[in-house]
């Protein structure tokens, strides 16, 4: 077929031409508006359960923060906390007036308005809020003598100063019973080195000031965060120029995956540039002929093209991991060219290579693609990425080279007038007759069984993740400051409604609560406090009504 098919196009070149300019137009339009993400966590295979971990994962927004950790140089100056609220306050205004269409929120200060809405948000729900423990608590401030003494206490503020502030609330509780529910925001409280101080978030050395950017978009869209990052740094070099003596960090999920995101990009740079050059000198090399590097490398780009193309129509994104990895689909690609040009030398005319080439060509290419096909049945989605991208390559690689390539041969000169080169001369050797040859792989075999099983994988999730020098010293310095950096685990509770999660985190809750007693668990920190499940409120609601009903209030 493929014969017919060069004699076919021998006199219609240029109609050829035409067809294949067309195909490999349509491919990289296509190609170019495939979606790319960088997700360094689809390298990992997914069961059912780290399905739903990624989920959550990708879902808390927690994940989406990014930690600005401002403090001084010089690390054994004085504490300087004005200096340190100036930037933050500059860094914020900054951000907001130039970057607002990448910024969720910035979590910078904590103003009155806030502080007046979450208290009014406990004294409208307090029944939900208190628990049995309280109402001893309030057995106590309803004594007569701690009566008059709050009563006192309330009357002192609202003839001071203070009563601008403090009125409104002393007015709707007299009793103080609102603050027993307001303390348990101290339970989400896991790090005991941090506290608000003129409504920043500062270490107790004042030495440290933290602020939080949310991103609008999620950690794997890494193009839109990374204008957000660069714009972040940049307005941070600009800011030190007027206050030169402050040190900022950034820290977070979204700064790492852009990171990843770049390393990977760079990678795919580099590798695929090493191997394209070290190709083009070694075939040049070879052939004695500058342009046969870009004839033999036609049938990679274009299967590379239709590749991406199909991959666009059939899923709209792709791994840039996968893409990275594929940068070998090169070396494989070109051997269909290489075959083609190398079996040519030892024939007259191009037509009569066809009878030896075709069959191993197509069989080498459909069991190579059918190897990459498998990885279509494993659980990690980049690998998936990876089986559909190198197998469709693969195929339309050889079947570019035994319609396209053959059309590019010329007729060599004479056998007695072909010149070897020394590669050739070396390949024509009969190694597999060489009894030295066989005695070195035979004992480099025999060697392997007894050093292969001492391969071993890496372990360390966390080294799948690429850091900058920058970024592990952000990271060290964040852990620094804080007391339980490195050992704070969190869970996720779900169900088929809102009300079945609340109802399994109480429950999980009662268990970290023992382990807790049992010394297990130094501290721990859970939403129970504040999203009750229904049928707790109403337990609590009931709770509150006969409380004061048997009070007679």
């Amino acid at each position: 077929m493929f014969k017919s098919l060069y004699h076919f196009f021998k006199n219609k070149r240029f109609m050829l031409a035409g067809i294949i300019i067309l195909v490999f137009s349509i491919a990289i339009f296509t190609a170019i508006k495939v979606r790319t993400t960088e997700d360094i966590s689809k390298m990992i295979p997914a069961d059912k359960e780290l399905k739903r971990f990624n989920f959550a994962s990708k879902h808390i927004k927690i994940n989406d923060k990014i930690i600005i950790n401002l403090s001084l140089k010089n690390d054994t100056a004085d504490a300087n906390p004005e200096i340190l609220q100036s930037f933050s306050d500059s860094l914020e205004f900054n951000l907001t007036q130039n970057f607002s269409e990448y910024i969720a929120e910035i979590q910078n200060s904590f103003g009155n308005q806030m502080m007046n809405e979450l208290y009014d948000i406990f004294y409208e729900n307090l029944p939900i809020f208190l628990t049995e423990e309280d109402y001893l608590k309030i057995d106590t401030l309803l004594s007569d003598n701690e009566l008059d003494k709050t009563l006192a206490a309330d009357f002192r503020t609202l003839i001071s100063p203070a009563s601008m502030v403090t009125k409104k609330f002393i007015k709707k509780d007299p009793l103080n019973i609102t603050p027993l529910a307001l303390k348990k925001l101290q339970g989400l409280q896991l790090d005991n080195n941090y506290e608000i101080f003129d409504n920043h978030i500062f270490t107790k050395d004042k030495k440290h000031l933290l602020l939080f950017v949310v991103s609008k978009y999620s950690n794997d869209e890494t193009g839109k965060n990374k204008i957000l990052i660069d714009g972040i740094n940049q307005t941070l070099e600009n800011l030190k120029i007027n206050i030169p003596e402050v040190k900022a960090e950034i820290f977070g999920a979204p700064v790492i995956s852009v990171g990843n995101a770049e390393r990977i990009k760079k990678d795919i740079i580099l590798t695929v540039s090493i191997a394209v050059i070290a190709l083009f000198f070694f075939l040049s090399f070879f052939y004695k002929r500058f342009d046969i590097f870009f004839i033999i490398f036609l049938p990679a780009a274009f299967g590379a093209a239709v590749s991406i193309a199909l991959l666009y129509l059939i899923q709209g994104e792709v791994s840039a991991i996968s893409l990275g990895v594929g940068s070998v689909l090169v070396g494989i690609s070109i051997d269909y060219s290489l075959h083609i040009f190398t079996h040519f030398r030892s024939k007259k005319y191009p037509s009569e290579i066809f009878g030896d080439i075709t069959v191993p060509i197509l069989m080498s290419s459909i069991t190579t693609a059918a190897a990459f096909f498998c990885l279509l049945f494993v659980s990690s989605e980049a690998l998936q990425d990876l089986g559909l991208y190198a197998g469709i390559s693969v195929i339309a690689a050889a079947l570019f080279a035994l319609i396209v390539l053959p059309h590019f041969l010329k007729n060599e000169k004479s056998e007695s007038q072909k010149k070897y080169n020394l590669l050739e001369r070396f390949t024509a050797h009969s190694f597999h007759k060489n009894k030295y040859a066989l005695s070195i792989v035979l004992i480099i075999t025999l060697a392997s069984f007894f050093t292969f099983h001492k391969a071993r994988f890496e372990s360390d999730m966390d080294k799948m993740n690429y850091m900058s020098p920058e970024l592990k010293t952000a990271e060290e310095n964040l852990n620094k400051i804080s007391d339980d950096a490195l050992r704070k685990m969190y869970f996720v509770v779900t169900g088929k409604t809102l009300n079945d999660a609340l109802k399994t985190n109480d429950f999980l809750n009662k268990k970290i609560l023992k382990l807790q007693k049992q010394g297990i668990v130094k501290n721990y920190s859970s939403i129970s406090y504040f999203l009750v499940s229904d049928s707790l409120q109403k337990v609590r609601i009931k709770r509150w009504n006969n409380y004061f009903r048997k009070k007679k209030y």
